[in-house]
């Protein structure tokens, strides 16, 4: 968390060249109209009928917009559970999801124009002098207090990072929604893509589960760490023809020499992406309560 003098003495005695205690903005989740709907439906019981929603936007009537708020809730708590952090900042150009959030973490309104949560993050880094931010996105409430202070970690000597996890289930070795990373001997990334990397000549032709065993495949998770000036720089870039064809944000700052530092975890994360994936994370809620 980022409430205590500690966190601030700790800060500002690293200045800008150690970045030992870092500020996170937690983003906003963007959802589509389906998707939001059967959030809604499993998480609360409310019928998906009584919602009103413009795509990336909740503009949600009733209780609904409680449960999406209760999601962004927990991020925040996994975000004051990381050690590395000063500040935890929920960036939003909703006013409800502001109103319900203010009493546990500082908020931070944006523009209601922006085309990605990574612009929306960079307002927020621009307007209040933010020397690096760890953006953790509103639909990852199962984040991993550890993979955001690995995040953190990598920022100590690089300009902007991420993390992966090793690929353990042959579901997600062959799924395109589970972003594929490679890296180089140094912990770089060489490319992310939503088929599977590396083609393995020689066991081409053998199942999923065979190649997992014969390579330490990884699974992209969608965590970003950056200094400053790169995201600053990164958002004035026009999307990359890379970019284009992935649909994969991330590859717009390889496309422009931004190197992207991988930090390996062991702790994979559920992003709500598909129904499917929340469902995975309903359970995961009905467990830890």
């Amino acid at each position: 968390g980022g409430d205590g003098s500690d966190a601030d003495a700790d800060a500002d005695a690293d200045g800008d060249g150690g970045l030992a205690r870092l500020p996170v903005a937690v983003q906003t989740a963007t959802l589509g109209r389906e998707l939001l709907a059967e959030a809604f439906r499993l998480h609360e019981g409310v019928r998906a009928e009584a919602l009103e929603i413009t795509f990336g936007r909740i503009v949600s009537r009733s209780e609904a917009s409680h449960a999406w708020v209760r999601f962004l809730q927990h991020v925040v708590e996994k975000c004051r559970l990381a050690k590395r952090l000063a500040d935890v900042i929920v960036a939003t150009d909703d006013q409800r999801i502001a109103d319900a959030l203010a009493d546990i973490c500082r908020v931070e309104m944006t523009r209601e124009d922006h085309s990605s949560g990574t612009d929306r993050v960079a307002e927020v880094v621009q307007r209040c002098e933010l020397g690096a931010v760890v953006n953790v996105q509103g639909d990852e409430p199962m984040i991993d207090p550890g993979v955001i202070d690995a995040v953190a970690a990598r920022l100590d000597d690089s300009e902007m990072s991420t993390a992966a996890v090793p690929i353990r289930q042959p579901e997600d070795w062959g799924d395109p929604n589970a972003v594929k990373v490679v890296v180089n001997a140094s912990g770089q990334a060489l490319y992310f893509s939503r088929r599977t990397i590396p083609y393995l000549r020689d066991a081409a032709a053998a199942p999923g589960r065979e190649q997992l065993a014969a390579f330490p495949f990884l699974k992209h998770l969608g965590i970003y760490g950056y200094r400053r000036e790169t995201l600053l720089r990164l958002v004035e870039c026009p999307v990359s023809p890379l970019e284009e064809a992935e649909k994969l944000e991330q590859l717009r700052a390889l496309d422009n020499g931004i190197p992207i530092a991988v930090a390996v975890v062991d702790h994979d994360s559920v992003g709500i992406d598909t129904p499917e994936n929340l469902e995975q994370v309903r359970k995961q809620f009905k467990t830890e309560s």
